[in-house]
């Protein structure tokens, strides 16, 4: 035969949980820091909206093309690029801009910083 004891509802209240109030604090500090957090990401990009910017080939130009030996080509090339931002709040500095034409392993590679002011559209040749 078994012992059944009968506690009162005091004694249950009394035993509580048997987790620390530190990792208590901890968890709730970092639910809040979280939470924070993504309520500042979610704010700024509300406020900015911020979109792509598109870029479009307006023209590409082969100058001097000419066949020098059995498997030489040799040309010049010149691309007209389009770029726009559509941002209105946002500008974008692009220090890195590569564009390249390959052809067999040859390749083409211009490194030019512009900065892309709101509502701007570019034209650059290179």
């Amino acid at each position: 035969m078994s012992l059944v004891s009968i506690e009162s509802p005091k004694h249950c209240a009394k035993k509580g949980l048997n987790v620390h109030k530190l990792s208590k604090k901890l968890f709730f500090a970092f639910s809040a820091f979280f939470t924070t957090l993504l309520s500042l990401i979610l704010i700024i990009w509300l406020i900015l909206r911020p979109t792509k910017p598109e870029f479009s080939l307006k023209e590409t130009d082969i100058y001097q093309l000419s066949l020098s030996g059995p498997n030489l080509l040799n040309s010049s090339i010149q691309l007209t690029l389009l770029s726009k931002n559509p941002n209105q709040k946002v500008g974008i500095y692009y220090d890195e801009l590569q564009v390249y034409a390959a052809y067999k392993g040859q390749q083409i590679t211009v490194d030019s910083p512009f900065l892309h002011s709101t509502k701007d559209i570019r034209i650059a040749t290179y």
